[in-house]
């Protein structure tokens, strides 16, 4: 998923998603809350799960779950406000630095 307007995401599935680069599962340069679903088995080079870029996300609810990444396997946060609570985070493996964030 790509996004650079207003993503909420409240239900379902993103996975078995590969990205060369950033963003397996979301590549966030927008707006983005995430408040039930699950983000599992993607891969990318920075945030396997998910890289946000800029602006603010939320993130209430929901999984995040056995992606991978060189850098950042479950989220990837570059520079923004963030707001986390209520959420899973779990079995993201990442070969440098940041397993779950």
């Amino acid at each position: 998923m790509y996004n650079t307007g207003t993503f909420n995401l409240s239900g379902g599935e993103i996975s078995k998603v590969v990205a060369s680069f950033y963003g397996g599962g979301v590549y966030n340069g927008g707006k983005f809350a995430f408040s039930a679903g699950t983000i599992t088995l993607n891969n990318g080079y920075f945030g396997g799960g998910v890289f946000n870029e800029k602006d603010d996300c939320t993130y209430t609810g929901g999984t995040v779950s056995n992606n991978t990444a060189k850098q950042g396997a479950g989220l990837y946060f570059s520079n923004q406000t963030t707001t986390l609570s209520g959420m899973t985070i779990r079995g993201n493996n990442s070969t440098n630095t940041g397993g779950g964030i």
